[in-house]
């Protein structure tokens, strides 16, 4: 079963968000866990492609189940960082820090979410992942038709 992580990686009160090169929204450092690969280890190794930046990890924040197939099982942690951030990648067009009080408009919604339990929650947030749903979907999909598009397009040309 396909599984993802993502980081909330800080740094002297700003956090760490990656725009990507598909959709055209800030999103947290993060991706695939590879078969027998830990969740801690796919992190490290995703935040370090993406970025640049070795990640050092705190704690773990989240644990969130899917309930349905739009999503995976999905691992998230607090982490530190140290190295040169990269200012683009293969993945990315863009990685900067951002002040937790003015975090970008286009920040990917449900990572905002996370953000904010992550920051008020002491222990691992274990729920289901209901953010991710076909309804929000087509929401945003109606609210942001290009950013769908370049999405759609971007799958295509990788899959030729």
């Amino acid at each position: 079963m396909k599984q993802a992580v993502f980081a909330f990686v800080l740094k002297e009160g700003q956090i760490l968000l990656t725009k990507r090169n598909d959709v055209p929204l800030w999103v947290l450092p993060g991706g695939g866990i590879d078969p027998g690969e830990t969740p801690e280890n796919a992190c490290k190794r995703e935040v370090k492609e993406e970025t640049g930046l070795e990640a050092k990890l705190i704690r773990k924040t989240h644990e969130l189940s899917p309930v349905n197939r739009l999503a995976e099982p999905t691992h998230l942690f607090l982490a530190s960082a140290t190295g040169t951030l990269l200012a683009s990648s293969d993945e990315s067009v863009e990685n900067r820090f951002f002040p937790l009080d003015e975090l970008p408009k286009d920040l990917f919604w449900p990572h905002g979410l996370w953000l904010k339990e992550a920051l008020t929650q002491d222990g691992v947030v274990q729920r289901e992942l209901v953010e991710i749903s076909w309804l929000n979907l087509l929401k945003y999909a109606l609210k942001h038709p290009s950013h769908v598009i370049k999405f759609a397009k971007t799958c295509f040309q990788k899959s030729r």
